[in-house]
């Protein structure tokens, strides 16, 4: 046998490239998949006994339960109780059942652990472990992704929690309050090396708040729901989270009257707010200073407010280092009226981005309507000129026309030389009559490779198309909305832009060609400029 052979750690690699492959049919379910990598990755540990730790390492290195390592254990330790029942434990691990049980038991790197799975593990194993001479059970674990609450099985869980595990998510359907308490509990002390932890089903309480602050290398925090401020000074001492994601309770308690203000660590780069209403984000969330580069607020419906006055109070807790804002509206269509302009937001609702030197990526999804006109648009291009992708107000089919036009289209296009991605609503009219003359070079943007109009009105769909690939000349997904909307005059619109997608590739193609044309001829001409002057020299 060749010597790297006998190398441990290329073995391993060797072992993980086999477990990546594809086996079998492309028929074959991914289960099915799985299943025969994990033979072959097994028959490789038999061959040699220089793989077999090498590989048996790669085998147990991720798990989707635990009934793999009971299984392992002498027969007369456990027996199913039906069949495909759970496994039930008949007697007392001893020293020698446990030697067994560790031998895999530490070969483990990943856990998940689902509900189905659950069913399968009988309280009796939760008990005979609670007996182990070393814990935790599997004292490699990094990661473990956890979707069951039931009270005996989260005592299982913190017999697991370890101070290697760096990623713990927590996806309990209804986790009794005890059981989920213990959990958090113990996080600070057993799991020093948390990275990263995901509790969507629990509610961020001041004591919860306590119990995880002792995680001091803690990056990525995901929680259910959060309350009250108290909670969220407590979340303000974490000096190493860099990702936040939490659901805002519309139980929030009322803003007091100098009240103090709350300042996140300049190391939280992103924050992602889940709320029902605009206003239970605000109340929360005044008061308080970050210095972000990623916003996203996502609300289920907009409450009793303007969508331009949630904007300027939500936008205005946030500095001038954001690069990303993301505005979601969830409310469901049908029950919206399109001339409703509670949702609309202007250059006032957008007031504290103007700051943001730095945006990037703007982007307003479900029902926001956008009434920013040209003048509105250009301030705002010049205030951002790093901006590479916009999305604004194309996902709802309004009644009322759009106020910016083609002009304002101009002055984004060459302030923001950046811009890779456009979707926003304007009124695609052209007054001028066709012409060849190009436009001025800082109106061309090569980078724009998506456009989407939504129900955008159009006029004179022949000459849009030329004046687009004019501007746009690289456009590789031309799309228009595919909801019709209510008013029948949508429905004319949109046969106008199906006729204008088939244009502009014709007018991309015409003007490329009178480019090579005038290449040609200007190659041409220097040729013949340099034969004259040859003959001059010559004589």
């Amino acid at each position: 046998m060749h010597d790297c052979l006998q190398v441990p750690e290329v073995v391993n690699l060797i072992a993980s490239k086999i477990s990546e492959g594809r086996f079998g049919s492309k028929n074959l379910k991914e289960s099915g998949r799985v299943l025969q990598a994990r033979v072959a990755v097994l028959n490789f540990a038999r061959s040699c006994r220089a793989f077999k730790e090498p590989a048996l390492d790669v085998l147990w290195s991720k798990l989707t339960s635990l009934e793999p390592l009971i299984r392992c254990l002498p027969r007369d330790l456990w027996r199913r109780s039906s069949p495909g029942g759970p496994l039930v434990i008949e007697r007392a691990l001893f020293a020698q059942d446990w030697e067994i049980f560790h031998y895999y038991a530490r070969r483990v790197r990943s856990l998940q652990f689902t509900k189905f799975q659950s069913s399968r593990i009988d309280n009796s194993f939760v008990l005979a472990v609670s007996g182990s001479p070393t814990l935790p059970l599997l004292p490699n674990l990094k990661e473990m992704l956890w979707f069951d609450g039931s009270e005996m099985l989260s005592q299982l869980l913190c017999f697991l929690l370890g101070p290697s595990l760096q990623i713990l998510s927590l996806h309990e359907d209804q986790p009794t309050q005890l059981a989920r308490q213990a959990v958090i509990a113990s996080l600070g002390q057993f799991c020093p090396s948390l990275r990263r932890l995901t509790m969507k089903s629990t509610e961020l309480s001041a004591n919860n708040c306590r119990a995880i602050c002792g995680l001091k290398h803690l990056t990525y925090l995901t929680v259910g729901s959060i309350n009250n401020r108290l909670a969220l000074e407590y979340t303000s001492s974490l000096q190493s989270l860099v990702e936040l994601e939490v659901l805002v309770a519309e139980t929030t308690l009322p803003n007091r009257p100098f009240q103090s203000v709350i300042t996140f660590t300049q190391n939280l780069r992103s924050l992602r707010i889940n709320a029902l209403t605009f206003s239970s984000a605000c109340s929360l969330f005044s008061d308080t200073s970050f210095s972000l580069e990623e916003l996203t607020i996502e609300v289920q419906k907009l409450g009793s407010t303007s969508l331009d006055v949630c904007l300027f109070t939500a936008l205005r807790s946030f500095t001038a280092t954001l690069t990303k804002c993301q505005i979601r509206m969830m409310t469901t269509i049908g029950t919206t009226d399109p001339n409703d302009t509670c949702f609309s937001f202007s250059l006032a609702g957008l007031a504290s981005l103007l700051s943001c030197r730095k945006l990037q990526e703007l982007k307003f999804y479900g029902l926001c309507r956008s009434v920013i006109n040209d003048s509105d648009m250009e301030r705002m291009a010049k205030s951002w000129p790093e901006l590479t992708v916009l999305h604004f107000g194309v996902d709802h089919a309004w009644r009322d026309p759009p106020k910016l036009t083609l002009s304002g289209l101009c002055s984004l296009l060459e302030h923001c030389p950046l811009l890779s991605r456009l979707e926003v609503a304007f009124i695609a009219q052209v007054s001028e009559p066709f012409t060849s003359i190009p436009p001025k070079k800082h109106m061309v943007n090569e980078r724009i490779t998506y456009l989407y109009v939504g129900t955008s009105p159009i006029e004179e769909p022949l000459k849009v198309a030329a004046f687009l690939s004019a501007i746009l000349p690289n456009l590789k997904l031309f799309e228009l909305s595919v909801d019709g909307g209510v008013d029948p005059v949508h429905l004319v619109h949109r046969e106008r832009w199906k006729l204008a997608q088939e244009s502009y590739q014709l007018f991309v193609m015409a003007r490329q060609q009178g480019m090579n044309i005038q290449a040609v001829r200007e190659e041409n001409s220097m040729d013949a400029s340099k034969e004259s002057w040859s003959e001059v020299l010559v004589k």
